[in-house]
């Protein structure tokens, strides 16, 4: 039986939702009411599949200003804005502008309503371990079959000095769905500090047998382009988007993140070695960075090396109490050797961490299965189940079915 191997398989490179709060710091339901004021859907007028999300940064008069992803207005000249309170309206022709070297780009609405403007944040005061937020409108399918606001909550993995490919340098564990690029990446007081753009998933699926592996690897990730990037860029676009002049990076030498964002690159481009030694510079520089310990630890799975990855799961929890993936992995590997009950625990405290975390219920329910708790395991594997549906994730969903038709049958 293979069941260590789809155990491992259960996690992804991802991270559990950051504790860190200031004083002004809001609760979620709170940012998530600012985020619901200013962000909007856009959506293509002659494919309403075709969708992304903005966020309204600016009004004069009667006319809307709407930042949002450049990849999501590019591939037609006639969109539509739908605003918070659900109406439509059509983008004004040539309003798409187009900012240099980055992925952003702003359009215009018109409109008599008064909806509220987003507040700029200072995308430098959001460091790896903050809490982050995004918000936007998934595109339709078979399960939403209108368009909803969907906002998520989690942290920030990285915030690296030197961004990536079209200005992406921001990055954090939210789950997202198709639809959602352009959407706000908030901080704790509900302030702008990103425009979400990009998902990086890689993952290789097998769902033929409940022994067989569900995922041998998930990579998770999301980028958005920094606030800063956009307010040092917007004057060189028109002088009436000069809203305010963002802090300076406090550093030009590589940090942390940087080689926490080189590291990601290279996992993605096969370079495991070469990711290895990139997240041990980072933790090297901040011997603390628990999503720096995830993520090698994972990798380090992929290489063999079992003891380097129980020592990173380890290192990552006590950096980090609240990473519930490190619990999750760290359950997967008890279970491993031959302590069941050290799995469940560690299980239980991921579920405990973040009640929507579908890979633990996953992993808690394979493991009860094997410890003769077939009820405990259905329950499990169908809340997974929902999880992943109402995530938008349709392989693992019908991994996870076709895992309850094999339980059920036995």
């Amino acid at each position: 039986m293979n069941f260590s191997a789809r155990l491992t398989a259960l996690v992804g490179i991802s991270f559990a939702l950051g504790h860190l709060q200031t004083a002004q710091a809001l609760t979620k339901v709170q940012v998530s009411k600012l985020a619901q004021s200013v962000t909007v859907m856009i959506q293509n007028a002659q494919n309403p599949q075709d969708s992304g999300s903005g966020i309204i940064i600016k009004r004069d008069g009667q006319t809307y200003t709407v930042l949002t992803a450049h990849h999501v207005v590019q591939r037609s000249s006639a969109f539509k804005v739908m605003t918070p309170d659900k109406k439509f309206y059509p983008m004004m022709q040539g309003s798409v502008q187009a900012l240099p070297g980055v992925d952003l780009a702003l359009v215009k609405f018109n409109s008599s309503e008064a909806y509220a403007i987003s507040k700029m944040g200072d995308s430098n005061l959001s460091p790896s371990g903050s809490a982050s937020f995004v918000a936007g409108f998934p595109g339709t399918t078979v399960v939403r079959s209108e368009p909803e606001y969907y906002f998520t909550s989690g942290e920030i993995a990285a915030n690296g000095s030197r961004p990536n490919k079209d200005g992406y340098a921001l990055v954090y564990s939210n789950p997202t769905l198709p639809g959602m690029s352009g959407g706000p990446v908030l901080n704790e007081k509900g302030e702008l500090i990103g425009i979400h753009g990009r998902a990086e998933r890689v993952e290789r699926l097998q769902n033929s047998q409940l022994r067989d592996d569900i995922a041998v690897l998930k990579t998770e990730f999301n980028y958005a382009i920094p606030v800063n990037t956009f307010l040092n860029l917007a004057p060189q676009v028109t002088k009436a988007l000069a809203l305010r002049t963002p802090s300076p990076s406090m550093t030009s030498a590589l940090k942390a993140d940087d080689f926490f964002l080189q590291a990601n690159a290279k996992y993605k481009a096969g370079n495991l070695s070469g990711a290895v030694s990139d997240y041990s510079q980072a933790i090297l520089l901040n011997p603390r960075y628990a999503s720096a310990y995830v993520s090698r630890g994972l990798v380090r799975q992929e290489l063999g090396d079992e003891q380097g990855m129980v020592s990173d799961f380890n290192s990552a929890i006590q950096s980090n109490a609240r990473s519930a993936l490190a619990y999750s992995v760290r359950g997967v590997t008890r279970y491993k050797k031959g302590d069941p009950k050290g799995a469940i625990a560690d299980l239980e405290q991921a579920i405990n961490l973040d009640s929507r975390y579908a890979h633990a219920y996953l992993g808690r329910g394979f493991v009860r299965f094997e410890m003769g708790d077939k009820q405990g395991a259905i329950s499990d594997l169908k809340q997974a189940a929902e999880l992943y549906q109402s995530q938008g994730d349709v392989k693992a969903y019908q991994g996870v079915l076709k895992n309850l038709q094999q339980i059920n049958g036995r």
